[in-house]
Parts: structure tokens; sequence; C-alpha cells
């Protein structure tokens, strides 16, 4: 009985986890504002966030928009960093090449494309002042390699 009990659990837990291989099937990560996830040979960290979003319990003309900015950069030296910036809402911002800001943008790493869309970007603002603190911000983003 014993033995049953530690296999449950075991393969309960081999399945539980998640992998921080990114493979062609979309998966969801979340990031906390100014912390990094693992991909492949490079971490990507949550650097910037603009939210103009309008707030919960007020009226506005429009939704708003929030942005987000993601830096990557290599576990190895010899790799060169860059950087992605993606919104939700009303993107109406251009960037300097005239584009908007998509929810949805891609970053080739050492010869990977890596499709990552904004799924949610929490807290939702609030008129409070905790809910601008932007330390406890977190994007969801799902993130998958394109052939």
């Amino acid at each position: 009985m014993k033995y049953l009990a530690s296999l449950l659990i075991t393969v309960g837990m081999l399945v539980s986890c998640k992998s921080d291989e990114i493979g062609p099937e979309p998966d969801d990560y979340t990031v906390k504002y100014q912390k990094s996830i693992s991909i492949e040979k490079y971490s990507m960290t949550f650097i910037g966030l603009e939210d103009s979003r309008c707030p919960a319990n007020v009226f506005c003309f429009t939704g708003g928009s929030v942005q987000i900015d993601l830096k990557f950069t290599s576990t190895k030296s010899d790799l060169p960093g860059k950087q992605l910036r993606l919104c939700q809402g009303d993107c109406l911002k251009l960037r300097d090449n005239g584009s908007k800001t998509p929810e949805t943008g891609s970053v080739v790493l050492d010869g990977t494309t890596y499709l990552m869309t904004v799924l949610e970007v929490n807290p939702y603002p609030a008129t409070s002042e905790a809910a601008k603190q932007k330390e406890k911000y977190e994007v969801k983003l799902m993130i998958q390699t394109l052939p």
C-alpha cells in the first residue's frame, strides 16, 4: 500500500511539473515586474510599463491601453540582447517606424523565432494609489516557437 501511495505521488509530481522548454504549442507564462524567466539561452525580463487603461471605477471615453517592455539578455556573453514592446487595449501610440505597437510580436533569439502575445496585465488600474505601484504588476504571455 505504501508503494502504491509513493508511486501515485511521484506520478502526480511529474505530471504537474512545467517544463522551461518552449515549443511549437503555445504555453502561458507569467512574469512579475522587474523579474525574469528563462527562454532557452536567454533571460526575459519585464522591464517597462505604461498603463493608461481606464480605472475600473471610473467612466472614460476610451478604454486606454497598457504597454509592456520585455528585455532578452543572453546567458552567454557572445549573444546580443534584444527588446520587445507589446501593447493591449487601444494601442494608438505609434512606434518610431510608424507602426502601431502590437498585442502580439516576435523576437528572434539565436536563430529561433518566438511569438509572444499579451493575454493579461494585472492588476487592473483603480483610482487608489496602491493600484499604481509598478512592482505589483505582472504580465501573462502566451509564448510559442515558430518554424
